[in-house]
Order: C-alpha cells, then sequence, then structure tokens
C-alpha cells in the first residue's frame, strides 16, 4: 500500500497568559521600595489604582468572617481618587490608571458584592493598558499572605491561574525588627492592637503608658507577653510553605530584605530576581530599613510608612529579650532554607 503525504496543519500555538505579579508582605520588611523597584525603576509591573487593593481579603472577609471591616475601610479611603498610588509623585505613572476614571464608579463598585471573578475582571482590564509598557500586572496586598487558601480557597487561587501565569514573591526581614517595626504604627493612634484580644483593664491601661510616653522599646518587650509574636506575620516558614503547596515551587520566590539592598550582594540577587520574573531586574529602589537607622532614619518620599514605624531605635538589651521568644523561629528558618541570613546572625550574635 503506497502512502500518500498529507501536508501537515500548523497549530498555532496557545495564547500567552499576561503575568500577575502577587507580592504576599511580610509588612514591614520593605515592599513598598520593593513594589517602587519593579515599577518606578524597572516599569516590571503596574499594580493599579492602589498599591494594595486588600481585594481577595474582602472576599475572605465576606464569606468566611460575614464581615465588611476591611471593605468600610477602603471605602472610605483606596477607593476614593485622591487616594490612588502616585498621585501627587510619579504622575506619569498614575496616568495609567485614568481608565478607571472612564468609569467614576467602578472601583467603588468593585467593592460591592467581590467575587473572584471581578477580581480576575480588574487586571484583565488594566493589563489591556499597561501591556504595551509593563510585563505585568500587580497585586501587591499584604493581607494575602495569611489568607488560608490552603484550607478553604484553594479553587480561588486555580481561578487565577487559568487567566494568569501567576507569580508570587515575598519578602521577609531579620523576625524581631520586622515586628518591632509593625508594633511601632500602634503609636500612631495610641492603639493597641494585640494587648485588646485577652487583655485586663490593668494590662491595658500598662500597654497604653508605653504608647502615650512613646517608649517603644518597652511595648515591644510587653506585646510580646501577649504572643505577639505569634501573629501570622511572624510565621515564615510556615506560611511559605503553604503558599509553595498553593502555587507550585517555580512559582514563589521568597526574598530576604537585608540581602537583596546589600550592595555587595546587589547583582546576585538582582540576577536571581530576573531569572524569575524572566525580565531584567538591575536597579534597586531606596529602601529606608537598610541599612538600619531606627529612629533616625531617612525621610524618603513615598516611605513615610517605613519613617514613623520606628519611634526609638531598638535596643540590644530587647533584642537579648526577645530572642527567648524567636530564637525558635531563627532555628525553623535554618532547617527549612539551610541557613541563616548573615544579617540576622551578625545583628543577633545567633
Amino acid at each position: 500500500m503506497k502512502l500518500t503525504h498529507k501536508p501537515r496543519i500548523p497549530v498555532s500555538l496557545p495564547p500567552k497568559k499576561p503575568v500577575l505579579l502577587m507580592n504576599l508582605g511580610t509588612g514591614w520588611s520593605a515592599t513598598t521600595p520593593f513594589l517602587y523597584t519593579l515599577t518606578i525603576d524597572q516599569r516590571y509591573c503596574h499594580p493599579g489604582h492602589i498599591k494594595e487593593n486588600h481585594y481577595l481579603y474582602t472576599i475572605f472577609e465576606k464569606n468566611i468572617l460575614n464581615e465588611t471591616t476591611i471593605r468600610d475601610f477602603i471605602l472610605r479611603t483606596s477607593a476614593n481618587e485622591s487616594h490612588w498610588l502616585f498621585r501627587g509623585w510619579q504622575k506619569e505613572l498614575f496616568e495609567y490608571n485614568y481608565h478607571f476614571m472612564d468609569d467614576p464608579d467602578y472601583v467603588k463598585n468593585w467593592y460591592q458584592d467581590v467575587s473572584i471573578e471581578k477580581y480576575i475582571d480588574y487586571y484583565l482590564k488594566h493589563w489591556e493598558i499597561v501591556k504595551n509598557d509593563f510585563h505585568a500586572v500587580a497585586d501587591f496586598s499584604n493581607h494575602n499572605w495569611s489568607l488560608p487558601y490552603w484550607e478553604n480557597g484553594k479553587e480561588m487561587i486555580d481561578k487565577i491561574k487559568e487567566v494568569f501565569d501567576l507569580k508570587v514573591t515575598v519578602q521577609f526581614r531579620d523576625p524581631i525588627r520586622r515586628l518591632y517595626s509593625e508594633l511601632g504604627t500602634c503609636f500612631i493612634d495610641e492603639r493597641t492592637p494585640y494587648l485588646e484580644r485577652t487583655a485586663t483593664d490593668k494590662k491595658m491601661r500598662e500597654g497604653e503608658y508605653f504608647l502615650k510616653n512613646k517608649m517603644h522599646n518597652e511595648f515591644f518587650k510587653y506585646c510580646l507577653t501577649d504572643m505577639a509574636h505569634k501573629s501570622a506575620n511572624c510565621q515564615y516558614v510556615d506560611l511559605y510553605n503553604k503558599w509553595e503547596w498553593l502555587v507550585g515551587p517555580k512559582n514563589i520566590l521568597y526574598i530576604v530584605m537585608e540581602e537583596f539592598w546589600d550592595p555587595a550582594l546587589r547583582k546576585q540577587q538582582c540576577e536571581r530576581l530576573s531569572n524569575f520574573l524572566d525580565s531584567p531586574i538591575q536597579k534597586v529602589h531606596e529602601n529606608v530599613y537598610f541599612p538600619d537607622k531606627g529612629a533616625d532614619a531617612p525621610h524618603y518620599e513615598g516611605l513615610i510608612d517605613q519613617w514613623t514605624s520606628d519611634k526609638e531605635t531598638i535596643t540590644e538589651e530587647t533584642i537579648k529579650y526577645a530572642m527567648k521568644y524567636f530564637f525558635p523561629k531563627y532555628n525553623q528558618w535554618k532547617f527549612r532554607f539551610g541557613e541563616i541570613p548573615e544579617a540576622w546572625n551578625k545583628r543577633n550574635k545567633l
């Protein structure tokens, strides 16, 4: 039997998915300078109207917690144009949000009856505007770090992955200093978030005394007695492992803040990030937290969230006190990643 040649019919390649970079946090680990590195300095991604839209958290809040606390706060703040990112500086990046202004109610309506479909629609809409100038769209909401998708929301992540090439990054800072800076935000309105959970009236009054007198070191140590180190932002290894399971090892990259901003490691760190993002990253934005100058931090534009966080410079005595709470966390890191970052070792005398 003679075989006749049949010309092959070329099969077109499937369309390339747009990239969504999800930066999980952790808060007070230079997530804002990292955003500026990838937007202002490199034009890799654009996050939309705000750095942290917290949209996925509002879905969790609605479906699991039956609350609207975060959503109500957002509707009072970042849903309004006056709070949108880059307004007042870096105007050329703010202009990429003008398409949201075509429908003045789009962002406000986006937060009504929240859903994963609306989350995807937002980023697809934004991608159409930025795709000729940026490699990706991005969600830099730090609340995403602790969302328990491994328990009840994996299908949401899967829906995102159906539409987007999902890449995940997360920054880690020395655990003691990171929590110290986070608790510094309590001095802004003299609130005691950790103490309010279980504290007696006497304990509340003591905590408020430290706040009113700007005693950051004492307040930090006091919060450790109320298990502040058990918060989600402190659970580096546990939550990283869960996100790695959710998105796959090839799709997540951890960044040690002190290494990424160390000039001696700049080339190595930029190559590592470039390989992960498949895009050249060569310049790194300035960062108040490195080198760490505590209460004497420089006042860089756009980084007020950093230079207002440390009301006092953390003392060696405070670090020594905190180590009894944090030593297991350093050991956990070493077991998971092979070694403790040199900067954490050097500062804490591990």
